[in-house]
């Protein structure tokens, strides 16, 4: 009898030290992942081909992690189909998935089946949604502890983790409860309300006070942990503590009759005394506002789309996998033409402004920029090419440059295609823009509009910098569109046919100068006066959308700023005249 306990004895001893051993390989234990996607009405699907390669990309041993999907769709689709396809192929140790389909009835005032989400969204009870998810977080909650996992992640599709050690990092705050690392909310441009500082501790309706200091934590002028208002869409809990978890996410533990899941899971854990705290040392990735995840599609679409760019413009680009096999469709949106100006050495430019096009389902033709690399004095003479006698920068007093010739022969070549192509309307980028949210949106929406309107135009900035103070006219019964001060940057305009014939008809290689000054010399906005005698104008009309669509993506004084332009060799082939 005493072998036989001296056998169990080392037997348990052997299995707590495997345990100890397996627990010990990331840092100190299992953590299993709760992913919850809603997908209303099949909108949604954009998401999925990138949230799943964020978790694979994340530094952490696969074998100790349980991914647990919660899947609740309205809509019959391909979808729960392509996860477990994922699943499937995925690294992860256990997976498991839930799926629940919500029939039209049980929503309340819907409607029949064929009714749009979008003519009834803001009719629907979504309290249904709201029970089932808190449903789905009390199972996986059950099941991690079942599995005596040291914590639970839960995530939500619209979570964009850019930083890969984000789940590592979070893994070593053993003396909290309830925590989080800190999101930050991707806009750029006026589109977008600014006061709004949106992340994964706030709510953005505003309904929870938030402290007057908490914009420097916002903003990481303070870092460190910190307590903080709320937490959603990406938090985790600690599962070693001693807390009452049986009570967590129980719908019926809610004095305040709350139904939204975040709300009553905030109100069981004040109750609880169990505050929620966030960390923000590093960038970790972006959310998108809670507000708009279930009642505003579009809005949802185009704010996750901008997470995306900007995160490729500023980060490591984020894969989206192919396993899913979503198709993406893409558009020309009423152009003829997309053209995409690049220099086929930069190819990293061409990269990410290529993924860019892709994640805003644009059909867009990359056209093979001029190089000053290759253009000499010999080339000059080839295209008959002359420089403006006397022309110097307003702003510098510099002379031109080999880039800015290269520039403006490629944009040249891009009229000329318009012209022999017969196309009506096209669009001109460059390969260094930064796509304000609801770009396409909005650019289709001004189009829309345009076409109602009865003035003529021939070019439409959609980026441009304003070198003028005064007030500039709105067009007249527009939304969108004003006639334009004297501006700089051709980073993006739209050309018509009759605009492209006017630019050549003026024939501006004959006196050429840098092509921000030509434009607006042909729209009579510029300032260079003795400029105007040189070029052919019949009437040339200019209108820019307003607030511009696009910037650049760094601006001269940035650290990382680098222009193919401005850094060439000033035109030597001929002599100037300095006075005119």
């Amino acid at each position: 009898m005493t072998k036989i306990l001296i056998i169990l004895l080392i037997l348990v001893v052997s299995i707590v030290i495997e345990l100890k051993t397996v627990f010990e390989r990331i840092g100190s234990t299992e953590c299993l992942l709760q992913i919850s996607i809603f997908l209303i009405e099949n909108e949604n699907d954009y998401g999925l081909d990138y949230t799943f390669p964020i978790l694979q990309n994340q530094n952490i041993d696969k074998e100790n992690i349980h991914l647990w999907i919660g899947y609740i769709t309205l809509k019959e689709n391909d979808n729960v189909d392509r996860l477990k396809k994922w699943l499937n192929a995925s690294e992860f140790r256990g997976i498991y998935m839930t799926e629940r389909r919500v029939n039209y009835d049980e929503l309340g005032n819907w409607g029949k089946g064929n009714v749009t989400f979008e003519e009834y969204g803001d009719r629907i009870n979504f309290n249904l949604v709201y029970k089932l998810i808190l449903e789905m977080r009390k199972t996986a909650m059950k099941m991690a502890l079942n599995k005596n996992c040291k914590c639970i992640m839960f995530m939500e599709g619209d979570v964009l983790l850019v930083n890969k050690k984000t789940i590592e990092m979070s893994l070593q705050y053993e003396n909290m409860t309830w925590f989080a690392p800190m999101l930050d909310f991707a806009f750029s441009g006026n589109t977008v309300d600014s006061d709004y500082k949106y992340s994964n501790c706030i709510e953005d309706d505003k309904s929870i006070i938030i402290p007057p200091d908490f914009d420097q934590i916002l903003t990481r002028q303070s870092n460190g942990i910190f307590s903080c208002p709320i937490l959603h869409s990406l938090y985790f809990i600690n599962l070693q503590r001693n807390e009452p978890y049986s009570n967590f996410f129980n719908l019926h533990n809610n004095d305040q009759g709350w139904t939204e899941d975040r709300f009553v899971f905030l109100y069981q854990m004040y109750t609880l005394g169990i505050k929620p705290y966030i960390f923000n040392f590093e960038f970790y990735g972006y959310i998108i506002p809670v507000k708009s995840s279930i009642f505003n599609q579009i809005d949802k679409k185009s704010l996750f789309k901008q997470a995306l760019l900007e995160i490729n413009n500023y980060h490591d680009s984020l894969v989206h996998d192919k396993t899913l096999q979503i198709p993406h469709i893409v558009d020309s949106i009423g152009f003829d033409k997309i053209y995409f100006i690049n220099l086929e050495r930069r190819k990293e430019r061409h990269d990410k402004m290529m993924k860019n096009f892709e994640i805003l389902s644009l059909k867009v033709k990359w056209f093979k920029a001029h190089d000053a690399n290759d253009i000499n004095n010999e080339t000059l003479h080839r295209l008959n090419i002359n420089v403006m006698n006397g022309y110097r920068c307003p702003l510098s007093g510099r002379k031109m440059n080999m880039g800015e010739v290269a520039c403006f022969i490629s944009h040249f070549d891009i009229w000329t295609k318009t012209i022999i192509n017969k196309y009506k309307m096209v669009l001109i980028l460059e390969d260094d823009i930064r796509f304000h949210a609801y770009f396409t949106n909005i650019l289709k929406d001004a189009l829309s509009e345009l076409a109602t309107l009865t003035i003529p135009w021939d070019m439409i900035y959609i980026g441009r910098k304003n070198l003028m103070e005064f007030e500039e006219y709105k067009v007249s019964n527009s939304q969108f569109f004003v006639y334009p001060n004297y501006s700089h940057w051709t980073i993006g305009y739209i050309l018509s046919n009759r605009g492209a014939r006017k630019l050549i008809n003026s024939q501006p290689l004959s006196n050429i100068i840098p092509i921000d000054e030509f434009l607006p010399i042909m729209y009579k906005s510029s300032s260079l006066y003795y400029a105007y005698q040189h070029f052919y104008n019949d009437n040339f009309i200019a209108l820019s959308i307003e607030p511009t669509l696009i910037e650049p993506t760094h601006y001269t004084h940035d650290e990382d700023y680098y222009s193919d332009t401005e850094y060439t060799n000033t035109l030597i082939y001929m002599d100037y005249k300095d006075e005119l």
